[in-house]
């Protein structure tokens, strides 16, 4: 192999990873970027009590949190979701065994299947006029989950919700 041959294959490899998209950390969270916005990906599972997710990171919008993001952080107890995410996805809280409370913006406008199954001390949720669609099993084995407030914007409920 050659200098050139050398040259070439970093180059390659630089542009490679100039494309990928960025992951990053703020605090306990961990982003994924597309370029222009952030969606939550990861949180620390050590993670307790109130979690107050951004509304901009690093000059980003975050617009969504991910499939499973905080997924099994059983000690927290409260998530405030910023103005702007657009979506739940599947599974981001599913198994936060002590979350209480979770306030949702009128800027979300679906929250997906199991977004919050197995949240067993989830007692009260309100869903904004800004959602449409709930999917299936979004919270499915809440036990102690006795309120809920649906909005006649909402124009999908998936199988088994509750």
């Amino acid at each position: 192999m050659n200098k050139n041959d050398s040259f070439r294959k970093f180059i390659l490899l630089l542009l490679c990873f100039a494309f990928l998209p960025s992951v990053f950390s703020a605090d306990q969270l961990t982003f994924h970027t597309d370029g222009e916005t952030l969606t939550v990906i990861g949180c620390d599972k050590n993670a307790s009590g109130e979690i107050v997710i951004p509304s901009k990171h690093n000059g980003k919008q975050v617009t969504s949190i991910g499939y499973a993001a905080f997924f099994m952080c059983t000690s927290i107890s409260s998530v405030k979701i910023p103005q702007g995410v657009k979506n739940i996805g599947r599974h981001s809280f599913s198994g936060c065994s002590s979350l209480k409370k979770v306030t949702i913006p009128n800027s979300v406008s679906k929250i997906d299947g199991g977004a919050f199954s197995h949240c067993s001390n989830l007692t009260s949720i309100t869903i904004p006029e800004s959602v449409t669609i709930i999917g299936s099993g979004a919270f499915s084995h809440c036990g102690n989950l006795t309120s809920i407030t649906i909005l006649e914007s909402v124009i999908s409920i998936g199988e088994r919700v509750f």
